[in-house]
């Protein structure tokens, strides 16, 4: 890479802030939003790696009405009530006026996501629905973490 190409290069990036979410990982998440893709992420977070499939706002809240139902035992008149107030903020994620100025996201979503610490087993083997603030991310990576079965 020339001089000149690595200076327009880095013109376009924006200035490091670290209280602030990272930009890229702001722009992969805005990528899913609204969308029905998906793909395999690792995410440190405070000393601990979730990892997953990031998915989209709206694909989190309506697993997570899935996921209450369960809970509940089932639809009911009482439970529908309470589920639609817990994953009414989806919609969110999928209406957008035509020129209406969307906010940068603020928060990522993993589906079947698993939590570790380091030198452990995951804390959900079966792995579930994950939301975390953007800004605590410390670090990814493309793909998933695995735990590698002993060889005895």
């Amino acid at each position: 890479m020339t001089d000149k190409n690595q200076e327009q290069a880095t013109a376009v990036l924006p200035e490091p802030n670290p209280a602030l979410p990272d930009w890229y990982l702001q722009a992969l998440v805005e990528t899913v939003n609204g969308k029905d893709i998906e793909f395999p992420i690792t995410l440190f977070v405070g000393g601990l790696i979730v990892s997953g499939q990031l998915t989209s706002g709206h694909k989190y809240f309506e697993g997570l009405g899935t996921q209450l139902t369960q809970f509940f035992g089932g639809p009911s008149d009482d439970t529908t009530e309470i589920i639609r107030y817990f994953t009414f903020p989806g919609d969110a994620y999928t209406r957008n006026e035509k020129g209406a100025k969307i906010p940068p996201p603020q928060y990522i979503h993993l589906r079947e996501a698993k939590i570790f610490t380091p030198g452990q087993r995951p804390i959900l083997a079966e792995g579930a629905w994950w939301r975390g603030r953007l800004a605590c991310v410390d670090g990814f990576h493309f793909g998933l973490l695995s735990v590698a079965e002993n060889r005895d």
